[in-house]
């Protein structure tokens, strides 16, 4: 039986390390839907796909500019899915609640997509 614990272990952490999206824990409730994208060096990552979707169909999309910074002004409120895809880095999606929403955004999301598959812990919001 002892055995067979280690097996599993990796059998387990095999199958994680090779997911194709990592989906995130829900993100406290924003006012406005913006960001920043880094790789996970520190270094901001452009042209970076970012869509919105609300029940699984898309409503907004956008591409990150030049230092990777991204914004959707035209959210109202409630409940949303915020997905981000660039060639040869982890795909990013988590929920998001917009409440009171501003066109203008005070707090952005500093968002790491990790380069390849996931290794480690993938692509996620390092800062809200």
């Amino acid at each position: 039986m002892r055995l067979f614990a280690p097996l599993a272990l990796l059998l387990l952490a095999l199958q994680f390390s090779t997911a194709d999206v990592v989906v995130t824990k829900p993100l406290k409730p924003v006012r406005c839907v913006c960001g920043q994208f880094v790789d996970p060096e520190g270094r901001s990552i452009s042209d970076v796909v970012v869509t919105v979707l609300q029940e699984g169909v898309e409503i907004a999309r956008t591409k990150a500019n030049d230092d990777g910074r991204f914004g959707f002004d035209e959210l109202t409120s409630g409940s949303y899915e915020l997905k981000a895809d660039m060639r040869g880095f982890v795909p990013f999606s988590s929920r998001i609640v917009v409440v009171n929403p501003r066109s203008k955004c005070k707090h952005g999301l500093t968002i790491l997509l990790d380069v390849g598959r996931v290794h480690g812990e993938g692509s996620r919001v390092l800062k809200q």
